[in-house]
């Protein structure tokens, strides 16, 4: 459950970010939508093709992206 502090957190990484909007998305609409999903996804994989970022971060971006294309919302 989020609380309005946790809108106030800096990100890390843009992967973080993308999840932390998506997490607000999520918790403002009361559920998962395709669009929203779509969003990280794409970010994740951004992120996961971006040779400049981190071996550990492009693989956690990989497991997110698969994540949200397989668990999204119809």
């Amino acid at each position: 459950m989020m609380t309005p502090g946790d809108y106030q957190v800096k990100c890390t990484d843009k992967l973080d970010c993308a999840c932390k909007v998506h997490d607000i998305d999520v918790f403002e609409r009361g559920g998962r939508t395709r669009g929203s999903d779509t969003r990280l996804s794409n970010v994740a994989i951004r992120v996961a093709y971006d040779f400049r970022q981190p071996r550990a971060l492009r693989r956690k971006a990989l497991l997110v992206a698969y994540g949200m294309l397989i668990g999204r919302v119809k």
